[in-house]
């Protein structure tokens, strides 16, 4: 089974995310779940911080 890693630890956002990756048998897992704090969001745009995120998880 392939995993991702869920740069959040919105368990709302998890379950959404399950679902539509549930056809291709992949498991999520948050950065909660790894003991990965939340990353500072200190950009001006919604994408320099959405990256900041990823490579934090």
């Amino acid at each position: 089974m392939k995993s991702i890693v869920l740069a959040s630890g919105n368990p709302g956002k998890k379950a959404e995310i399950e679902q539509l990756l549930k056809p291709f048998g992949t498991r999520v897992i948050t950065q909660v779940e790894l003991g990965i704090t939340a990353a500072e969001e200190p950009y001006d745009s919604f994408r320099e911080n959405a990256l900041a995120k990823a490579r934090r998880a």
